[in-house]
């Protein structure tokens, strides 16, 4: 009974700092996309928006993206990335 409750309590200790790791760690891995992926996120953004409200998202214009361009990191915005300003443009 004793050896059971040290292996769970060890397989827990384990968990959490495997969860604290990636965490930590995590985050710093993958900021900054390519311009397809990012390209792909806005223009899912905007369709979920569009459909919902008949808007774009009250941050079309605002929230910068970190892009990695062939090793040439920018920023940039969903509405300069994919070119809408509107709903209708959306294809």
């Amino acid at each position: 009974m004793k050896e059971s409750i040290v292996i769970v309590i060890g397989a827990i200790v384990i968990l959490v700092v495997a969860l604290v790791l990636l965490t930590i760690f995590g985050q710093g891995m993958g900021p900054a996309g390519d311009f397809a992926t990012r390209a792909n996120l806005c223009r899912s953004t905007a369709a979920t928006s569009c459909s919902l409200t008949d808007h774009l998202p009250p941050d079309w214009s605002k929230t910068k993206y970190k892009i990695n361009n062939d090793g040439d990191i920018t920023y940039s915005t969903c509405r300069d990335i994919i070119g809408i300003s509107t709903c209708d443009e959306l294809s």
